[in-house]
């Protein structure tokens, strides 16, 4: 039923589009000012948010706007943003020069219908994709027969070359790497314990049932397994170490279901504070646990230590991109597992091993802070 929903809010939208384009394209010519839409997914400050206040910031010359997808007041940004579905969206979005986004299954922008809507009503508008996480699979939704991306940025060479085999042109893909990686630590001085992030990523086959059924699971049993560990909860009051446990945000309508009355687990159910955004959150952290999610390029970008807790078998049936998955992480399939892996890191004071960082090191292109400086120049030349 949701799904239904989504979709059908998205053919609306794309009827509405094609309508305004065809009234009001014409202004886009009167325009003095280069027009940048800038949109994430929802509830996330991403990759598009960090090149947006980049813009805003250094390109005088450019009208930047962004979409804000949060729900009333919760939130405020800096600069021109406009609610979703709002006649500015309609407004900037159709007079815009470029469209940058950040996540790959928008329905409006992956699918037929956006193929045809961008030939026939907007060929003067081009299309930047600025990816959400690194592309460790073959996604079908970024084949290039299913969009029409002028601009798709890339995070290392090896990506680039996984990429191309989706029918993309070499002049297509520039590798810039995540805007949001330029974004410094809080300095906090009082900080006197360790975070751990507990990031599993969704599951494709779950994501539709009712709390009954989803309480069944093996992800939720195996989730509750593990915060409820008795060994874990006594690790963390030794060691004084905090562990965040972050509901995938497609899973977010089954948040009430996990509980856990330990004062070093803290359960994330509000994506809309500042304080939850990922970015940050990553950024911030001492350390991660997660399954197949590609967060972990963020935290081995930082040299951060990280676990790969594979409770369970790979939920899609697209081509994993191996070679990226045997480089960084230890591998667990159970609890015992995971806590002699976190075992090791705490050992460690939390530094990533050199034996993954040497192939950190060598596998990403760039640690330099300036993802966002090639990308607005990757943007300009479009």
């Amino acid at each position: 039923m949701y799904l239904r929903k989504e979709k059908g809010k998205a053919l609306l939208s794309q009827m509405l589009l094609a309508i305004f384009s065809i009234i009001f394209k014409p202004f886009f010519f009167l325009s003095k000012k280069e027009i940048r839409f800038f949109e994430d997914r929802k509830y996330w400050i991403d990759n598009a948010y960090f090149q947006y206040l980049y813009t805003l910031e250094h390109r005088k010359d450019i009208c930047c706007v962004y979409l804000n997808q949060f729900e009333g007041k919760q939130r405020t940004f800096p600069g021109t943003c406009v609610k979703k579905y709002s006649f500015l969206h309609l407004w900037y979005f159709i007079h815009a020069n470029k469209l940058i986004f950040s996540y790959d299954t928008e329905p409006f922008y992956f699918n037929a219908t956006w193929v045809w809507f961008k030939r026939i009503l907007k060929p003067f508008t081009k299309l930047i994709f600025l990816q959400h996480w690194i592309i460790n699979a073959e996604i079908p939704t970024l084949r290039k027969s299913n969009t029409e991306f002028d601009l798709f940025i890339c995070c290392s060479e090896q990506e680039k070359e996984f990429i191309k085999k989706w029918s993309w042109y070499d002049k297509e893909l520039k590798v810039c790497w995540l805007a949001r990686l330029d974004i410094p630590a809080d300095i906090n001085t009082t900080r006197s314990s360790k975070t751990i992030l507990f990031m599993p990523t969704w599951r494709i086959n779950i994501g539709e049932l009712d709390s009954q059924q989803f309480m069944k699971t093996k992800y939720y049993k195996k989730i509750n397994e593990f915060l409820n560990h008795p060994p874990l909860q006594n690790m963390l009051e030794k060691y004084n170490i905090t562990i965040k446990y972050v509901i995938h945000q497609k899973f977010y309508k089954y948040k009430d279901l996990f509980s856990n009355s330990n004062k070093y687990i803290t359960i994330i159910t509000n994506l809309q504070e500042r304080e939850n955004d990922i970015a940050y959150m990553i950024r911030n952290c001492d350390a991660l646990i997660t399954d197949f999610s590609s967060i972990l390029f963020d935290i081995w970008y930082f040299h951060k230590p990280s676990v790969y807790y594979q409770f369970e078998p790979y939920h899609y049936s697209w081509t994993l991109n191996i070679p990226f998955r045997k480089l960084f992480w230890p591998v667990t399939t159970s609890v015992h597992q995971t806590m002699n892996a976190l075992q090791t890191i705490i050992t460690n004071n939390f530094k990533m091993e050199s034996q993954y960082k040497d192939r950190v090191d060598e596998f990403f292109s760039f640690q330099d802070a300036n993802n966002r400086k090639r990308i607005d120049a990757e943007i300009s030349s479009v």
